[in-house]
């Protein structure tokens, strides 16, 4: 399927997309100039039904009219400033940074690689990673990163041990405030109903009565 644009968007990204489609099946340059207007819509279509006849002589010159006229909607580069800017956030984890870093660097062209490596120590924040780089500055980027790389890791590692060393410590704290209840020495006396208390306080006086003319009876 034939990408289109409809003036909205990135015009380089659209012509890269739309080029690559057209050629990889097997067509050349005037069948690009040809299929354009296929491609186009909205505000672009109407660009394209603006152009002078027999004014495009080929797909480069219909190609460098589109982006001339479609500029605006080209998102702005990064620049080497860009990469400076970037730096290591207090707390920030060094691979985190180092991400950044590589994402920033990507959309960059062509930048040298004494620049990097400068702005990839400068962002640094103090540790061991930039005392290395400061005594020992790599001389290309595959030796910069090789290095950040392994720092990567032990950083990673060290912040996984505190977390574990912090969630112990405080799992044996709450462990060493929990206080289970006092048992209560208190002994309650067993719930005895009215009337079998009386029951009971009669069968004693019958048993007192039953005891004094016993001995009544040996007395006369």
């Amino acid at each position: 399927m034939i990408p289109t644009f409809d003036g909205q968007s990135d015009p380089m990204q659209f012509l890269m997309s739309f080029e690559a489609t057209v050629i990889s099946g097997g067509d050349d340059e005037t069948t690009l100039a040809k299929s354009l207007v296929m491609a186009v819509k909205g505000p672009s279509q109407q660009w394209y039904s603006s152009l002078k006849a027999k004014s495009i002589h080929s797909w480069d010159q219909l190609k460098a009219n589109l982006l001339v006229d479609f500029q605006g909607f080209q998102p702005a580069g990064l620049t080497d400033i860009d990469l400076f800017n970037c730096k290591q956030q207090i707390k920030e984890p060094l691979s985190q940074y180092f991400k950044r870093f590589i994402q920033i660097k990507a959309q960059i062209p062509n930048i040298p690689d004494e620049v990097v490596i400068i702005a990839a120590i400068k962002g640094l924040r103090v540790g061991q990673c930039a005392s290395h780089l400061a005594r020992e500055k790599p001389s290309t980027v595959t030796e910069l990163y090789e290095v950040i790389q392994k720092y990567c890791k032990s950083d990673d590692d060290y912040r996984k041990r505190i977390e574990e060393e912090n969630n112990f410590r405080a799992q044996i704290k709450q462990n060493n405030n929990f206080h289970p209840p006092k048992p209560n020495n208190y002994e309650r006396r067993p719930f005895t109903p009215h009337n079998q208390v009386n029951q009971i306080e009669n069968d004693n006086n019958s048993t007192a009565e039953s005891d004094y003319a016993h001995q009544n009876q040996y007395n006369q």
